[in-house]
């Protein structure tokens, strides 16, 4: 299935066969949204809006994960059952958006559950009789976790853009994880972010700053407080982590392993610009740029996409 050209063709076969499939169903309606507008196979089910409007010059639409907010009713709930984790990002940031909009206009409340792998944190799953472990599922109430994140990060203008940058932040399919720091430890310092706005590049190379100062203090010099507090634009906040790596590398009592995993600057600006990539597409969906286009740090090698920082020399 990596077979580009092989996979359409069974796409192509699958979506022909559920037409023949369902073409006589006259209770339900079966939808089919894989290229160009989405085709109504059976029953009543009105396209939404956004959908009907292209109907003569289609949305530039991609994965499956950004296509799910666009059936969002105006009033109801919609579920998604899936196993890919962006849906969760993507529909945090969709439905603050579709709530301020729709409370503005009728006072509705929509939502927005998500069916999918049972996220484990510390129990281990289930074992069949085999001895084998057992896939659970759960539901994600996003309007839930939504009002969690409206107390969390409540001085921020959009609490779901601030806590998906910071789980783009920590690596996803369009980013790297960061060396030496995972989910946990950049959560755990977030009360040092609540005054960063993580909506541009210098908001990222400094929140960089700040955890890695946290990770790395007394063990290396780090960067000053007041050199953090000094920082305006892009280029100062890679100078002042430029210094903090540098500081960390002389350490005498920071472990080889961690010095030699830590990024360097350049490293660290291309990751800042993949971030905010990422955002704009788990927030524009089909109208997100182009990964090439901008200065978002992303190159082709052999037909591959890669990021810029691997691929110098």
């Amino acid at each position: 299935m990596r077979n580009r050209t092989f996979k359409v063709k069974v796409i192509h076969f699958v979506v022909n066969s559920l037409k023949q499939h369902y073409k006589l169903e006259q209770h339900r309606s079966v939808l089919l949204d894989f290229q160009g507008v989405p085709e109504v196979v059976c029953g009543s089910y009105q396209l939404p809006a956004l959908l009907a409007e292209h109907a003569w010059l289609p949305l530039r639409r991609g994965e499956c994960d950004i296509k799910g907010p666009d059936y969002l009713p105006l009033r109801d709930t919609l579920l998604l059952v899936s196993t890919d984790g962006d849906f969760i990002q993507i529909t945090l940031i969709q439905l603050e958006q579709h709530l301020r909009e729709a409370a503005a206009a009728t006072g509705a409340q929509p939502n927005i559950l998500i069916n999918h792998i049972k996220v484990k944190t510390s129990v281990a799953g289930k074992r069949d009789s085999a001895g084998s472990t057992r896939r659970e599922y759960e539901f994600v109430d996003v309007r839930l976790l939504l009002d969690y994140l409206g107390r969390e990060f409540a001085r921020n203008a959009s609490q779901a853009a601030h806590f998906v940058t910071l789980v783009a932040l920590t690596g996803c399919d369009f980013s790297m994880s960061l060396p030496a720091l995972g989910p946990i430890k950049v959560w755990g310092a977030r009360s040092k972010l609540h005054g960063n706005g993580l909506r541009e590049c210098v908001d990222i190379v400094t929140a960089l700053v700040i955890v890695y100062q946290q990770l790395l203090q007394n063990k290396a010099r780090g960067a000053a407080p007041e050199a953090i507090r000094a920082i305006t634009d892009t280029r100062g906040a890679t100078q002042v982590y430029a210094q903090m790596h540098a500081s960390a590398l002389k350490s005498l009592v920071l472990a080889p392993r961690t010095k030699a995993s830590l990024w360097p600057a350049e490293r660290v600006l291309v990751h800042a610009c993949n971030v905010m990539w990422t955002l704009a597409y788990w927030t524009e969906l089909h109208a997100a740029p182009n990964l090439f286009s901008g200065n978002f740090r992303y190159v082709t090698v052999k037909n591959h996409v890669r990021f810029e920082a691997d691929c110098a020399g």
